[in-house]
């Protein structure tokens, strides 16, 4: 089943190559729910979630080239895998991790904190959605 996150990345994706030649890219992303509540009109958030995530070849790659920043709003689409190992000692660990199908910029969100004005963002959206009926 696919999940879509958006959120901040921790850090910047630290991208490798394994022994075998693949290349993964790993990274932390910082989740919160946003919503405006019915009583007061106030806009309010949820307690921060962070997720590890994890890319590999091709999607790795892409990461990779586009460069993203630790702070940037980004938006993930995966699945939610479990990793299993076990310590020197023998004991069993998991880690419940993103697994990245496609990720981007989240440009109303970076667009926002950059300060353009909502105008401004309007017409970024509109454009992307334009862009994307060619």
């Amino acid at each position: 089943m696919l999940y879509t996150f958006t959120g901040n990345l921790a850090d910047a994706p630290e991208v490798t190559n394994t022994n075998s030649g693949k290349t993964v890219a790993k990274l932390r992303v910082i989740c919160s729910e946003r919503y405006r509540d019915s009583a007061t009109g106030e806009w309010k958030s949820t307690d921060a979630v962070g997720w590890w995530a994890e890319a590999w070849d091709s999607t790795a790659q892409a990461i990779a080239a586009a460069g993203f920043k630790k702070g940037e709003a980004v938006i993930i689409t995966g699945d939610i895998k479990d990793a299993h190992w076990k310590t020197q000692d023998g004991e069993s660990r998991t880690r419940r991790h993103i697994a990245i199908r496609t990720m981007g910029s989240d440009v109303v969100a970076n667009a926002r904190r950059a300060g353009a004005a909502p105008a401004q963002v309007a017409e970024a959206v509109e454009a992307a959605a334009e862009w994307g009926d060619e």
